[in-house]
């Protein structure tokens, strides 16, 4: 009787381990997702070579994307974030948000919007972090790497206005 029950609790064993080993649709994650990031950004008021509290704005031109999934022809991303911000940098943890609208192969379009931090410590170089707070990929890791063109602008650091206006490149990375 004790050798039946152990082969019985065996058998369940191995039955619930094989069923809770199957992913289901629904668990599966989604692939990862880059796409090439452009446009401007925007300093309000102006950023000198003397930290001072800044608001970024990011407009994000229309850049195309590779898609683990297929799904994903191309994206733009707006965010802006508030911070001590100067030509040589900013202090890691400034935070912001964003929006990134998602053109889909299929002919329709989504929108995430994203929370984030800028990690890197140069203005000419930066680094983003963050999350995919609602939307397509939600809860997806976020992160964005662009350098500014803010050399070709730096004239204007020494100026009473300061760079309020600087073009920017890189790429952007969900998943």
């Amino acid at each position: 009787m004790f050798r039946n029950l152990l082969k019985l609790m065996a058998a369940a064993f191995v039955t619930a381990t094989l069923v809770t080993a199957v992913p289901t649709a629904s668990a599966q994650q989604p692939g990862e997702v880059t796409c090439d990031l452009s446009g401007q950004a925007g300093f309000q008021p102006g950023v000198l070579f003397v930290p001072r509290l800044s608001t970024l704005t990011l407009a994000g031109n229309d850049g195309g994307c590779i898609d683990a999934a297929g799904e994903v022809r191309s994206a733009s991303l707006h965010g802006t974030a508030i911070g001590t911000l100067s030509c040589l940098g900013s202090p890691e943890g400034t935070s912001g948000e964003g929006r990134i609208d998602w053109a889909l192969r299929d002919g329709t379009t989504e929108t995430s919007t994203v929370d984030f931090v800028l990690t890197g410590s140069g203005l000419a170089h930066v680094e983003l972090a963050g999350v995919i707070a609602d939307g397509r990929f939600a809860g997806e890791e976020f992160t964005a790497q662009f350098n500014v063109e803010i050399i070709d602008a730096g004239v204007q650091c020494v100026s009473f206005r300061g760079v309020t206006l600087a073009g920017y490149d890189g790429t952007f990375t969900v998943g």
